[in-house]
């Protein structure tokens, strides 16, 4: 099924049932309104094609999928209607300032002593889910990933631990919860990208710098796509039946090359010298560390 929207581009359009499973992690509005209008575009866009006689063109768009990958979305979209509903809902606001007013009671009835350390353990738990999230990032030099790392390094830097007062603490949890929900969302769509490399992590992260080489680019992932694929299975297959292709580096550059020329080429993604050379540099960089056992990262 042929659908160039770039918004589609992260998602299994051809498997309806990983397609929902990968929209129903994502609670942003925005971005499944944009998948909705995409999917929307696409089937208007199909019936254009099929009105003016371009059969051949509209057979490639299976539209009994289209529709049930619109539903996936509708349904997405109908829960989050439904939760944004609720949270501002007053007869909700009311039972939850009762739920506060409760757990403030509970509070005057412990010591001061007691409440510190619920403080404290609440902190300990939020940096182990930030850091575990944190850790479980596998591009360590994407822009996102560097500027929450600081981030984070910038929160213990300000005052250690041990000197922090209860309001510290409390201001602390809030700054943790703000980037493990950013760095998790981040990995949700490093995931999805490494899903179009059949799940490996080294051409999700070239994928990524090839974007960052040439940002015009951006709007042509599906050609990125094809033409890295095309180097991963040739070069895989290589691999395969001559490891010790890896023992020799400027061998294997050797080999690389012509691939990602070709690849490029043939899904009209013209490369000059020094691009070619970068991206050559990319595949090869990610190959070795793999070879070595070190983490790419």
């Amino acid at each position: 099924m042929l659908i160039f929207a770039k918004e589609l581009f992260a998602y299994n359009i051809e498997n309806a049932e990983i397609f929902s499973e990968q929209i129903n992690e994502i609670d942003d509005k925005t971005i499944i309104l944009d998948i909705k209008r995409a999917l929307e575009n696409a089937k208007t866009l199909g019936n254009l094609i099929r009105l003016y006689g371009h059969d051949e063109v509209a057979d490639k768009l299976d539209f009994a999928k289209l529709r049930s990958l619109l539903t996936e979305v509708n349904n997405r979209l109908a829960l989050i209607n439904q939760k944004e509903t609720l949270e501002s809902d007053e007869a909700n606001a009311n039972f939850v300032n009762m739920a506060i007013e409760n757990i403030i009671f509970a509070f005057r009835k412990v010591s001061e002593e007691e409440l510190q350390l619920g403080i404290i353990d609440d902190f300990k738990d939020q940096i182990r889910k930030t850091r575990e999230a944190m850790q479980n990032n596998f591009d360590h030099v994407d822009a996102v990933y560097i500027s929450l790392s600081e981030e984070l390094e910038r929160i213990f830097k300000k005052k250690k631990v041990t000197e922090m007062t209860t309001e510290d603490i409390q201001s602390n949890i809030v700054l943790l919860r703000s980037i493990y929900d950013r760095i998790t969302e981040q990995n949700r769509r490093d995931a999805l990208l490494r899903a179009k490399y059949e799940h490996d992590e080294k051409f999700a992260r070239i994928h990524k710098r090839v974007i960052d080489m040439n940002p015009a680019w951006g709007g042509r992932l599906v050609n990125i796509n094809q033409s890295l694929l095309g180097i991963k299975h040739e070069t895989d297959n290589r691999i395969l039946y001559q490891n010790a292709v890896l023992n020799n580096e400027p061998f294997f550059a050797q080999t690389i090359q012509p691939l990602v020329i070709t690849n490029f080429g043939s899904n009209a993604l013209k490369l000059d010298t020094t691009a070619a050379r970068q991206i050559n540099g990319l595949v090869v960089g990610e190959y070795m560390k793999e070879y070595r056992g070190t983490a790419s990262i």
